[in-house]
């Protein structure tokens, strides 16, 4: 199901499908109703796109850390340097993707800009 609340492209999109449903009922209007659905679920596809079965084979692995993947704080260094707001490490590939410092946002778009480092990638638990 989608959640419209996420975009508002979706919400358009949802409105247009709630338009022709209360059209009345015909042949015509069932097949534009379902094209407007399945509209819908395109536009959230592309604004949220899922992972494909490597992505998470791949972010499953031991070597790849993240941000959100439940493991708990960790240490990242690079060549034996820490590295303050990483969002990404991969110790096997030796990169470190994290937020520039200081942290600054993309005019505009509300993203972090980040930077990719390159290295000898350790990542240490942090214990209390």
């Amino acid at each position: 199901m989608t959640d419209i609340s996420r975009h508002p492209l979706l919400q358009q999109a949802y409105d247009v499908c709630q338009a022709i449903e209360q059209c009345g009922a015909s042949v015509q209007l069932t097949h534009a109703v379902c094209k407007a659905s399945d509209l819908l679920r395109a536009i959230d596809e592309h604004l949220h796109p899922r992972q494909t079965a490597d992505e998470i084979e791949y972010f499953s692995q031991a070597h790849v850390h993240t941000s959100g993947d439940g493991r708990g704080l960790r240490r990242i260094l690079v060549d034996g340097a820490e590295v303050r707001d990483a969002s990404f490490a991969d110790t096997k590939l030796g990169i470190v993707v994290a937020a520039d410092q200081p942290v600054r946002v993309l005019e505009g778009t509300g993203r972090i800009v980040e930077r990719v480092l390159m290295g000898y990638v350790c990542v240490e638990p942090v214990t209390s």
